[in-house]
C-alpha cells in the first residue's frame, strides 16, 4: 500500500501497471494525493480504462475536493474519493457527477493524536451520494474511544460497493 503516483513509484510503476494488466481477475484501487500526476503516468494501452482498475483520489476536506477533477477527466471503470480521514465538511457539488464511489472514515490514531471527525461531515456526504446515486460506503468512526467497522450512520448500515462501469 502506497500512493501509486508518488515520484518514488516512478522507477517500479510501469511494471506494476504489466502485473494490473496481467491480473484482470482482480481489481485494483489506485489511490492518490497526487492525481496531477495520473495522466501522465497511465500505460500506453490505457485506452478506456483497465476494466479492473479503479482511480481514486483522496479528498479529506473542502481544500482539496479539486483534486477530482483529474479523474474526473480520465476513463476509468470506477472514480472514487476516499474521505479519509474526513476532516471538515466536503461539497462535491461540482464534482459529484464524475464519482461512482465515496468512501467515509474517521481518522485512526491515538487518543491524544487523533482529529475528530463529526457525524454532520457524514451525515452531509451521505445526503449528497443519495441525491446523485452514488455508492457510499462508511468505514470506520468513534463510539466513544471504541473504533467502529460497522458503517453506521444514524442507525443504518452504508457500506456500498460501486457498479464497475
Amino acid at each position: 500500500m502506497s500512493d501509486f503516483l508518488h515520484k518514488d513509484a516512478d522507477d517500479w510503476r510501469n511494471e506494476a501497471w504489466k502485473i494490473i494488466h496481467e491480473c484482470s481477475n482482480l481489481d485494483w484501487l489506485v489511490l492518490t494525493k497526487r492525481p496531477e500526476r495520473i495522466a501522465e503516468h497511465l500505460p500506453a494501452d490505457w485506452g478506456y480504462g483497465y476494466p479492473n482498475v479503479w482511480l481514486g483520489v483522496t479528498v479529506e476536506s473542502q481544500a482539496y475536493v479539486d483534486r477530482i477533477s483529474h479523474i474526473g477527466k480520465l476513463p476509468a471503470a470506477v472514480r472514487f474519493v476516499s474521505a479519509e480521514p474526513l476532516l471538515g465538511p466536503i461539497d462535491f457539488s461540482d464534482h459529484i457527477q464524475c464519482i461512482d464511489w465515496v468512501i467515509t472514515g474517521c481518522e485512526q490514531a491515538g487518543k491524544n493524536k487523533r482529529r475528530p471527525m463529526e457525524d454532520d461531515w457524514v451525515r452531509g456526504i451521505r445526503n449528497q451520494c443519495d441525491a446523485a446515486s452514488v455508492a457510499l460506503f462508511h468505514k470506520q468512526h468513534y463510539s466513544g474511544t471504541t473504533l467502529m467497522h460497522d458503517g453506521k450512520i444514524d442507525g443504518e448500515t452504508r457500506q456500498a460497493f460501486p457498479i464497475a462501469g
